[in-house]
This record gives C-alpha cells, structure tokens and sequence, in this order.
C-alpha cells in the first residue's frame, strides 16, 4: 500500500490539516453515513476513561505512562472520548510510538465501556489488543496468540475495525498485516484503546485529523463496492411468501453477530418460519480462551 511521510506533528483536533481541509471535512470523507449529532467520531483520548498512571497531552492526543512500571498490576490504559459508531462500516485510526520507553509493553486495540483500564487492551473480557514486546493479539483473555511482528520507537501501528464482518486487523507502517480477530461483539459498542506498562513509554494518536500512513481510503471504497454487488447480486424470488423467507435468511446470513448457524444458514431453532421465539436474540460467543493472566 501507498504510505505518506510518517513524521507527523499531533494537530489540534478541531483544527486543520496540513492540506487545508478541516477535520470535519476529512471525518465526512472517510466515514459519510456517520450523522455526528447522533453518534460522534473518537477525535482524541479522553480525560475521564483512563487509568491513574496515564498522562495526556498536546489536545489529549499525546500518552504518556507515569507509573511505577514494576510489574504487569502497573499496566494502564485509556479510552478514546466516544466509541466506534456502527455507521462507518469500516473505521481506522493509527498510533505512533514516539518511545519505547524501558520494556516497550504497549499494547494497541478496542474495548467496551467499563472493562478495567489497570490493565493492557486485550487482557479481558470484551477487550482486544496487539502488544509491541512480542507481537502477540490478545483477545479477552490473558494469554496471547501469535499475530504480526514487534513494534518500537517510531513505528506507526494501524488498528481496523469491520464493522461488516465484524472483524480486526492491524497495520505496521502502512502494510497490512492480516486478520487479528473474528467475531467481534455486536454490542457492546468498542473504543479505540490504548495501554501502556512500563516508564518512558509515549504514543501519539491519529483519529484521521492528519492523512494516514496506511492507505485505508483504498480499502474503504473497495469494502463499499462489493456490499453494493452483494445487493445487485441478491436473487429475486417469485411469491411473496418466498421473499419473506429469503430476506430472513439473507439480513440474518448478513448480520454478524445475530446468531449461531447451521451449515445450511438456518437459525438455530425448530420455527418453520426461521424466526426466533418469543423475539429472542441469540447470543454470539467470542472464540477465545480466557485465561486470566
């Protein structure tokens, strides 16, 4: 993918970009079905969500660990000011590491409202990160799983949310490197986190206030595309009877997180109709241990 100059300065987020289109330009732009009155964009960290031993600064965009460091108790993490509206389809933001800092234990990710901020993104339920000193995704749990490689000083790490599929990838310096998580939760709504754990550790966050490293817009319009074939694409039944059926079928099929499937993608109860009982929701299961760390 086609990458900008990473050497970026953390601009104000109510201000403009360096090529004179405000931020509110370049959000509507990158995320035109988002109605911000209803559902506001993450624009900086927020100074009520976060853990003790995070610092912020420079228009809340900057974090800075201030903590002891000693051990994995030390580790603190905070949450953008709003979460991630289900509007956008496809949502991005990158974090670069200014330092390091001693250990380099950072971790970069999602989290629901409420998950514990003493600890990295990824490390409880409802919480996913990818951690700098190994390289491993964390995915509600505190045993890690093999995923991309390290980062340090100067990298940019990307994070993308599907909101179609519902699943998770990562950046490194504008190249993608692949799927981190499935099966994301519908609800709750998730915020862009980050956490750090050890001292001199400082990352800036881009919320799409500056053009990214990674090429998210191409992404973006090719994600745009193939929902708008999968509508022209859809079969048109003759009886009435069979398009109640089938636009059942075909918005569950299409709806993550809606429900547990057979093989044939029928719901998983014995209605003749396909629809669930008593207006029941079935519940989806993240497919990760738990272990605590």
């Amino acid at each position: 993918m086609a990458a900008v100059s990473s050497g970026r300065s953390v601009m104000d987020p109510q201000g403009d970009t360096e090529n004179g289109i405000t931020i509110d330009e370049r959000l509507k732009q990158l995320y035109p079905n988002v109605d911000e009155e209803k559902t506001p964009l993450p624009r900086c960290w927020s100074t009520k969500d976060k853990y003790t031993y995070i610092g912020l600064s420079q228009n809340n965009l900057r974090v800075h660990y201030k903590g002891h460091g000693k051990t994995h108790r030390d580790a603190a993490s905070v949450h953008a000011t709003q979460p991630i509206p289900p509007t956008c389809g496809l949502y991005y933001f990158e974090v670069k590491i200014v330092s390091k800092g001693r250990d380099g234990y950072m971790g970069i990710g999602l989290s629901a409202h409420g998950v514990n901020l003493n600890r990295l993104p990824g490390w409880d339920k409802h919480s996913y990160g990818y951690h700098g000193d190994d390289g491993h995704t964390f995915c509600s749990s505190g045993t890690g799983q093999p995923y991309g490689p390290t980062f340090t000083t100067g990298d940019v790490i990307g994070c993308g949310v599907n909101l179609v599929d519902n699943t998770c990838f990562y950046t490194k310096n504008g190249h993608h490197l692949g799927t981190a998580f499935t099966d994301l939760p519908v609800r709750p709504n998730l915020y862009p986190t980050v956490g750090l754990q050890t001292p001199g550790e400082v990352v800036d966050a881009n919320f799409g206030q500056e053009p990214f490293v990674f090429d998210i817009e191409d992404m973006m319009k090719e994600l745009r595309s193939r929902t708008r074939l999968s509508i022209y694409d859809f079969p048109v039944p003759e009886s009435q009877g069979e398009w109640q059926a089938l636009l059942n079928r075909h918005v569950l099929s299409h709806t993550p997180g809606t429900g547990k499937f057979h093989e044939n993608n029928s719901p998983t109860n014995n209605s003749p109709t396909g629809k669930l009982p008593n207006n029941q929701i079935p519940r989806q299961t993240i497919p990760c241990r738990k272990t605590p760390r």
